[in-house]
């Protein structure tokens, strides 16, 4: 999830992982096991790359593209890869989650702090965008 997160980028995903445990040790008496850990983790994980890359969401985009298209071509997979890789940050997340993760409406909602049909359109219009990235 965190390699997803950090657009495959290892010693990042890695740097966030660190940052999600240490952050959740220091509010663990807070989590109050009001949703499932994992659930709460993932969020913690979510808002730590939302952090991390809001400002530069478009030049990681650009490197992503390079990167995988540097190291692979000609694969159906990869041009998927690719394109997920191309998503806008918020799209990208909810793709990576619902899609990939399979997680429910819900459980994302919970875990973004968004509400579930902001999860549901956002989803809709990533697939959109996939579409018209693939069939380019």
């Amino acid at each position: 999830m965190a390699q997803r997160l950090s657009g495959y980028n290892k010693e990042e995903a890695e740097e966030l992982i660190q940052e999600m445990w240490l952050i959740a040790v220091r509010k663990l008496p807070e989590f109050g096991w009001r949703s499932e850990l994992k659930t709460w983790l993932i969020s913690i994980l979510i808002n730590l790359a939302r952090k991390k890359f809001r400002d530069t969401a478009l030049e990681q985009a650009e490197q992503i593209d390079l990167q995988i298209e540097s190291k692979h071509s000609g694969d159906d997979s990869l041009d998927l890869e690719r394109a997920i890789a191309r998503l806008p940050h918020g799209y990208r997340k909810i793709v990576i989650l619902h899609d990939v993760e399979g997680y429910k409406h819900y459980e994302i909602a919970q875990m973004l702090q968004i509400e579930e049909g902001t999860s549901k359109s956002q989803l809709f219009q990533a697939r959109k965008k996939l579409r018209a990235f693939l069939t380019k």
